[in-house]
């Protein structure tokens, strides 16, 4: 048994730590309240947390590198087909990425922004409070140097088709 907890220790040792985030991730809309069937769009801005020059290194699709938790009063929304298959995610179907990369750099305290319609992708169609968290990979290539990074988590109203926030009665 002693040997055992002597071999783990060593081998823990012997680990490289992952690096620390270079960014951090928020997520925020315009609106926090919307009308079923109206889009649902929000911002991911990325901050550079460093005090050196950072490549942010990104699609014009930000569902191609942005993950998206979202839930509907608790429960997680579907995903939409369009977004299954951009992903890779029917089974026998290869994935379809549409998009163009691109590289900038982010200097210290400076942030990136993108712009996603979560609507178009997640089911977003019933009446509720939605949730919704972002995260991002920061080496996804290199998933031994890579850490996950997590947004704010906020939060969505859809009302039904015929009711109309208190404001706008």
């Amino acid at each position: 048994m002693l040997f055992f907890l002597g071999s783990f220790s060593i081998s823990a040792l012997g680990q490289t730590p992952k690096p620390k985030p270079e960014f951090t991730l928020f997520v925020e809309s315009n609106s926090s309240i919307v009308e079923a069937g109206q889009p649902v769009v929000v911002v991911v801005s990325r901050k550079n947390i460093t005090e050196k020059t950072i490549e942010d290194g990104r699609t014009t699709n930000p569902m191609e590198y942005i993950t998206f938790e979202i839930l509907r009063d608790g429960i997680p929304v579907d995903e939409k087909e369009v977004l299954q298959r951009m992903l890779g995610k029917i089974p026998g179907e290869e994935r379809t990425l549409v998009s163009s990369s691109f590289v900038s750099n982010l200097k210290p305290g400076e942030s990136s922004h993108d712009t996603a319609e979560l609507s178009f992708y997640y089911d977003m169609s019933k009446p509720g409070i939605y949730s919704i968290t972002a995260s991002q990979e920061t080496h996804p290539a290199f998933p031994d140097k890579s850490v996950t990074v997590k947004s704010n988590t906020m939060s969505i109203t859809i009302l039904p088709v015929d009711e109309k926030p208190a404001a706008q009665r």
